[in-house]
This record gives structure tokens, sequence and C-alpha cells, in this order.
């Protein structure tokens, strides 16, 4: 059975299209971009839920941590945001280096920082540090095994507060070992919900009974026309996945330009190189010819003089002598 929440009026995907947080704009935009098109229901779920404390498990790059600070900021609320991770990935995300940390803890630290901490360590050392019943927003991207998410959700459902939602990305992503949707499809029976396939999927499940009005009149709409407002958020989410798109192949074609140039210095040099060799080979080689040359020349010199003294009147008469002290030795 669902958990029971107060219901209102409908909200009309006409309603919903012109709410000022659904076009938001992330300053921060990273590659991978795999939560891009999550970004105007973020915003839109911080205008309105309003978290006292919003609590991210795996945070990788930053993206959707940076938009969700960044929507807190904008909206002017009291939020406490903690990131919590261990920045160094994992079988699903990958392993990557420090540069990963310092890059994201660098944009962090220069905005966020008033409410907003990164937290380096594992989910389940950080679960003591919150009050049961404190946390209202909390977001599971970490290791996306089925038993892994279990176990997250399982170790955070007490620090849940009455108004809690729980976000979980990856909910469409069906290959390997991922096993989000798998414990997604166990969760939804038993809590209201809201599914967006687009984007690897993210499910927004409403654990606590005291949802605002805003978000029990989408939960009855989506109920309604579910695929009318999954078109919604995925095309109001196409502008960020656009704009990382673009971004990505601005970078890949600026690395492709500089790997180019340095290709062709590299070239230029190994030209001028060869040219360098060529020019000495063919000096050596002239040097050796003018001195085989000459060494001819030499010999030619020798051999002339040689001929000369063998015709010689005085080498002919002295012959005989010759003959003798050879027979004598």
């Amino acid at each position: 059975m669902q958990a029971p929440f107060k219901n209102e009026n409908a909200m009309t995907a006409q309603q919903i299209a012109i709410e000022p947080a659904l076009l938001f704009e992330p300053e921060r935009i990273v590659w991978p971009a795999n939560w891009a098109g999550h970004v105007p229901f973020a915003a839109w779920l911080i205008a309105h839920q309003k978290p006292a404390t919003l609590v991210e498990l795996g945070t990788h790059n930053g993206f959707s941590y940076s938009a969700f600070c960044q929507a807190v900021q904008e909206a002017q609320l009291a939020t406490r945001c903690y990131a919590i991770d261990t920045w160094e990935g994992d079988d699903h995300s990958g392993y990557y280096g420090e540069h990963i940390y310092q890059d994201i803890k660098a944009w962090h630290d220069a905005r966020f920082t008033a409410f907003s901490q990164l937290r380096r360590t594992t989910f389940d050392q950080a679960v003591a540090e919150f009050a049961d019943g404190s946390i209202d927003l909390l977001h599971i991207d970490g290791l996306h095994t089925y038993e892994a998410v279990k176990h997250d959700f399982d170790t955070w459902r007490a620090k849940l507060s009455s108004r809690a939602i729980v976000l979980f990305h990856d909910t469409d992503v069906r290959q390997g070992d991922f096993g989000v949707w798998r414990f997604w499809e166990e969760l939804t029976p038993h809590y209201p919900h809201l599914h967006f396939t687009h984007c690897n999927g993210l499910g927004v499940l409403l654990v606590g009974a005291e949802q605002p009005a805003a978000l029990t009149a989408l939960h009855a709409q989506f109920q309604q026309d579910p695929s009318s407002l999954q078109r919604l958020f995925a095309q109001l989410g196409e502008r960020i996945e656009l704009r990382a798109y673009s971004r990505e192949l601005e970078r890949q074609r600026d690395e492709a330009v500089a790997l180019k140039g340095a290709l062709e210095h590299q070239l230029q040099q190994l030209q001028q190189q060869q040219q360098q060799q060529q020019q000495e080979q063919q000096e050596a080689l002239a040097h050796a010819s003018q001195q085989a040359e000459r060494q001819q020349q030499k010999i030619d010199t020798q051999n002339s003089q040689i001929n000369a003294l063998l015709q010689s009147k005085s080498w002919r008469l002295t012959s005989p002598l010759r003959q003798l002290a050879k027979w004598m030795r």
C-alpha cells in the first residue's frame, strides 16, 4: 500500500510549464552529463519542497549537487546541503583521480560554503552524523547494484523526515549488474512516486506523509497522465543536455585542434631533423669522396713515379746487381 498524504487539486502540465524554476540555468555543466536532463525538475523540486536538509549520496563530478546548491541559493532558502562521497569512484562510475574532487571542491568552496559541506567519507560512516527524522531530501546515486542501493536506502531510512523525498538515479538502466530498477520496482507499490525515464531514469519517492501541495498535485497529475509529464520534463531537460553535449563537443574539438597542432609541430621537427640528417650525410659523403679522390691522386702519383723509375736507365743497369743480391740471400 502507498503511504497516504493529503492531496490537492491536480496541477496541469500547462500550469507546470510556466514555472520559473523550470527555466533554471545551471552554472556548472560538466561531463559526463547523465544528470543534465533532470536539472529542471530538481530546481522545481527545491523551490517547492524547500528542504531543511538535503543529502546526496554519491556526488562524483558534482553535476547534480551543484544544481541543487545553486537552486537553494537562487531561491534564498535556509537549506543545509551535504554531499557525501569518497571521490575515489566505483565499478559503475569508474575509478578516477584526485583531480575530480579538487575540481568540484574549488567550484563548491567559491560559492556554497555558507550552507553546504562536502563530506569525504563513506555513506555508512556518515549516517551517524545525522539525527533520525532530519533529512527532507535524499538523493541516492552511489554504486548502482541492487544490493548497494537497497543497503543505502535501508541504512538511511530512519534519517528521513515526515516530509522526506528520496531521489534514485539510473532507474532505467538495466545493463550489466545495474539493479536500481529492480529495487525501484520493489519500492513503488508502497509509496507515492513519480518516474522519469529520460537521462537513465530518475525515481522520485514521496516517503514522508506530509508533502507540500505542489508535490501532491504533481503526483495526482502523474497518476492521471504520466506520459505527458514525462515528455514535458524530458523536453525541458533537453536544453540542458544539449548545452552539455555542445560543451563536450567543443572540448573535443579544441582537444583535436590542439592535438593536430602538436602533431604538425612534431612532423615539422621531424622533417627538419630529416633534412638536417640528409644534409649532414651529403656533406659527409662529399667529404669522403674528396678524401678518396685525393688518395687516388696520391696512388696515381706514386704509380707514375714507380713506372718512371722502372723505365729509367739506372734501374736497368743495376738489374744484374739486384739479381746477384737476391741469389746470395
